[in-house]
């Protein structure tokens, strides 16, 4: 399974440490029990893993050589989306069902999954599985709420690589009994800015090329901070960029994600007074930083091919579902930013989503669906494997029954939120996208009803023909756009707002700052 050449780095899975446990939650009487002998499952989230950047979903370079070889013995979701562009709130949705305006207060400076949310692995420990979570920290730590139900949490490095967390998952599958099914949940933030840090591979794609910025001395050496990307717009690099910083409910002031709409002008003002000079990157030192990030996807490749060659060797993988996907892609200069947060597009909510395992049907495996699917499906899906239900509440269906056949209405649309408050409507042809809003404003629903369809608040993409989103068709195709926005509104009218929140710790905060968030 491994990249060839790396059969060595299989010790480095021979790592691991100890973890610490949780409480049992209350057991949910929705819940049916788990049939004897139900499948382990492995859910892998590859944060910021866009999905077109994958060899096995179109890019032509080859980014995935293990994950290739699951996906043409496993099942591929060609149109698979998370249901935000920010890791907490993406996660928040995988591990309740739930959009994450219903989970939390949507603002990014409070978000955390309250104690009241009832997530997988709870649902599973409860109808008899093993729960373990291992995971690169940051908007996963346990403060923000996604230790609930497991068994053993452990961090790894903060943001950092599944270099780190499958040995821990590794260590602690060794010693499980194996008289009752487990849930994994494997993290890592190998394709996260700063794009193939740490990597077994820094240039596969692009030997002997190392561009140059005027004004930078060291291009490398330079990309490595985290702030770089995040100060780039439209090609032209802001050296010294200040974004603009808000207010935090710990009182810290952090980088506030809506200057990026406005970087353009921010930027025109700062360099006018002296604070940052304007460098254009060249066409060479764009490719090259594509060619970064897809270096990174390498590397997640690379160590996930070693975790499941892992789990083959004990012996596990005959009996376990695998599941990976990301929570969010990057956009990778698509629309003039080198960040995640600032717009929701296929290049920031388009997934990877793929099945393989010894306890996938044979008669499924080498099979690729077209139709919508997104992480509200999740739950439901690893419930039904279970031989359980998803509970009250959680939205989505399950895939694993489309997949037996037993479902026939596909999903109409997919529906993402925002860190800056986007509303968008994804079909199978079309992306209607809704900004300008705050997500916790009371008034939104009505807002994204009321407003008129051609203010400038809404923009419409046909994604069939223009799958990178280029083009607003919104004055061209009205009518699509007010069918579009009609569904959003009947839908978003529906949610009932989560109102929890959180202050971080002072743990939290500098590792937040550290990595360039704050």
């Amino acid at each position: 399974m491994t990249h060839p050449g790396l059969a060595a780095c299989a010790a480095v899975l021979a790592l691991g440490l100890a973890g610490c446990g949780t409480d049992p939650p209350a057991r949910d009487p929705n819940l049916a029990p788990a049939v004897r002998g139900a499948p382990n499952i492995v859910l892998v989230v590859v944060d910021g893993m866009r999905g077109d950047r994958a060899h096995f979903m179109g890019n032509p370079r080859q980014t995935t050589p293990n994950l290739d070889a699951l996906a043409a013995q496993g099942v591929v979701f060609e149109r698979a989306f998370s249901q935000s562009n920010e890791s907490v709130t993406s996660h928040a949705a995988i591990f309740t069902g739930r959009y994450p305006s219903e989970v939390a207060l949507p603002d990014y400076f409070t978000y955390v999954v309250p104690p009241e949310a009832l997530l997988i692995p709870e649902a599973l420990r409860a109808v008899g599985y093993a729960t373990g979570g291992f995971v690169a920290g940051g908007h996963v730590k346990a403060e923000y709420g996604f230790d609930q139900g497991f068994d053993v949490y452990e961090h790894g490095q903060d943001f950092g690589s599944f270099h780190s967390t499958g040995p821990l998952a590794l260590r602690w599958l060794e010693g499980l009994d194996r008289q009752r099914p487990f849930f994994v949940f494997l993290h890592g933030y190998d394709c996260h800015r700063p794009y193939a840090k740490g990597s077994l591979f820094l240039h596969p794609f692009t030997p002997g090329e190392h561009p140059t910025v005027p004004g930078i001395e060291d291009f490398e050496a330079e990309h490595a901070l985290r702030s770089f990307s995040e100060s780039i717009y439209d090609g032209v690099y802001y050296r010294g960029f200040q974004h603009l910083r808000a207010e935090h409910a710990s009182g810290e002031w952090v980088l506030d994600p809506w200057s990026y709409p406005s970087m353009p002008q921010l930027a025109a003002a700062q360099a006018q007074a002296g604070l940052c000079e304007a460098l254009p990157l060249g066409e060479q030192a764009i490719h090259h930083l594509t060619a970064h990030y897809d270096a990174s996807v390498l590397v997640a490749d690379t160590y996930l091919g070693l975790f499941v060659e892992r789990l083959q060797q004990l012996g596990l993988w005959e009996d376990t579902l695998l599941i990976v996907t990301a929570d969010h892609g990057e956009d990778l200069g698509d629309h003039g930013y080198y960040n995640h947060r600032s717009g929701i597009y296929d290049s920031t909510t388009h997934v990877p989503l793929l099945l393989a395992g010894g306890a996938l049907p044979a008669a499924w495996r080498g099979t690729r669906r077209t139709e919508l699917a997104d992480a509200l499906d999740l739950f439901p899906t690893i419930m039904d494997v279970a031989g359980s239900v998803a509970p009250t509440g959680a939205r989505g269906r399950s895939l694993w029954a489309e997949l037996a056949g037993s479902q026939v209405a596909p999903k109409p649309f997919s529906l993402q939120q925002g860190v800056l408050g986007q509303t968008s409507l994804r079909t199978a042809e079309y992306r209607l996208v809704f900004s300008g809003r705050l997500l916790a404003d009371p008034a939104y629903a009505r807002f994204l009803a009321e407003e008129p369809i051609d203010s400038g608040a809404f923009a419409l993409f046909h994604t069939a023909l223009d799958p990178l989103e280029q083009v607003d068709v919104l004055l061209d195709q009205p009518e699509q756009a007010q069918q579009l926005r009609q569904a959003a509104v009947q839908l978003v009218s529906g949610l009932e707002q989560g109102t929890s929140a959180q202050t971080p710790s002072p743990e939290s905060i500098r590792a937040m700052r550290d990595q360039g968030y704050w």
